[in-house]
């Protein structure tokens, strides 16, 4: 029955000089098989078939469980391992191992430094084509600036609280469409999806707007994520007005007014002290969202990935820093400075959080059903 034994007509390669490196990944889909790697002592383990991730990258993407093997086959990378078959909480979170060569560090950095601007230049380019409703098609389609920023001074209108009930949910799309841009999403659960969604949904409504107020707004105008705008200096009523059958002009000021003002004293002033660019945009947008989530009840691998990736990050926000010529003391201060917003945007977070539990609760204005669920304390998958 020789044809039968995969792992002793591989054990027979490998003691006639078979090449491990040689060895292509397997290609069937059959989910009954089960797939068998090695260990350096020739020891065989089984572990329930699994699809391969759709690219393979670096730095290499093994799943184990908690534990790391040594790439003693090129399977390794390939395999995905499960805590149960059976259990709906299977951590099923990637683990990484970097190399400490400084060469593959630096070509890290720069991958994931790409992936990050083209996924924040996609998030861009479809909200100028979904809020833009003043702007004609050929504008939309040619307008170099919605790299960086969506939307013109042109494009600003007066907030409306129906407008952004009708637009929230295109939003949180576009949220998830960010997240699945991620190289390493698919390799998620549906848990650890959840929560990672329900942290970026949170801190992406609160980082968005901070910037486009930033480049856009102040000191006058505080910028949504639609392009919409209230007034923010003290006695500027645009935005606040009563909205009939939708929320009152005083319910609005208690509600938001505070959020507003935390949110542009904390946050864009804070930007617009050092003059945050792009690039520190977006590298700071993917270290609020990862940080967020490793904060929360993910699996114990997803957290520590996720730790490493931040590393990885930070490791970009460096590598950008040196190309501009920039000094050691130099990269150490402005580093710094962008990271300290991070607390300062956590507390206006919590701060969001509560403000809409307390909403919800009292019923004082229509929230939407999928916005509820994803901010819902202590509900679902994810506690915040």
């Amino acid at each position: 029955m020789r044809v039968i034994c995969r792992a002793c007509r591989y054990q027979k390669c490998l003691n006639m000089g078979m090449e491990r490196a040689a060895v292509q990944p397997r290609r069937d889909c059959n989910a009954g098989r089960r797939k068998i790697m090695y260990n350096n002592n020739n020891s065989v383990k089984a572990f329930p078939e699994a699809p391969p991730p759709p690219t393979v990258i670096q730095p290499t993407v093994a799943m184990k469980d908690e534990q790391n093997y040594e790439d003693s086959s090129p399977e390794m990378h390939y395999a995905q391992s499960y805590s149960s078959s059976i259990s709906e909480e299977i951590a099923m979170s990637p683990k990484v191992s970097i190399c400490s060569n400084d060469m593959s560090l630096h070509f890290e950095a720069e991958q994931v430094l790409e992936d990050l601007l083209r996924e924040e230049r996609l998030f861009n380019e479809r909200r100028k084509l979904l809020y833009c409703s003043n702007s004609c098609i050929s504008i939309l389609l040619t307008n170099e600036n919605a790299n960086e920023i969506p939307y013109s001074l042109s494009d600003l209108q007066p907030l409306t609280f129906a407008g952004i009930q009708k637009l929230i949910r295109p939003q949180i799309l576009l949220i998830y469409e960010w997240l699945r841009g991620w190289r390493h999403f698919e390799l998620l659960n549906t848990r650890d999806r959840m929560i990672f969604l329900r942290r970026c949904v949170l801190y992406h409504t609160i980082l968005d707007p901070s910037y486009l107020s930033f480049r856009l707004g102040l000191p006058e105008k505080f910028v949504m994520f639609n392009g919409m705008y209230v007034g923010a200096q003290p006695g500027d009523k645009t935005g606040w007005e009563d909205e009939k059958d939708c929320i009152s002009s005083d319910l609005k000021t208690k509600l938001y007014r505070p959020l507003m003002e935390r949110l542009v004293n904390e946050v864009c002033v804070s930007m617009n002290a050092i003059n945050l660019s792009f690039v520190e945009f977006v590298l700071l947008k993917a270290l609020v969202s990862f940080k967020s989530s490793t904060c929360c009840d993910v699996s114990l691998p997803l957290k520590k990935f996720m730790n490493q990736y931040m590393d990885s990050i930070l490791r970009a926000l460096n590598v950008h820093y040196q190309r501009l010529g920039m000094t050691k003391d130099e990269i150490a201060q402005r580093i710094g400075n962008v990271i300290l917003m991070m607390s300062s945007i956590f507390a206006v977070g919590m701060e969001c959080l509560e403000s809409h539990q307390k909403i919800q609760f009292f019923d004082l204005w229509q929230l939407d059903d999928l916005l509820i669920k994803l901010i819902q304390r202590g509900g679902g998958a994810a506690n915040y």
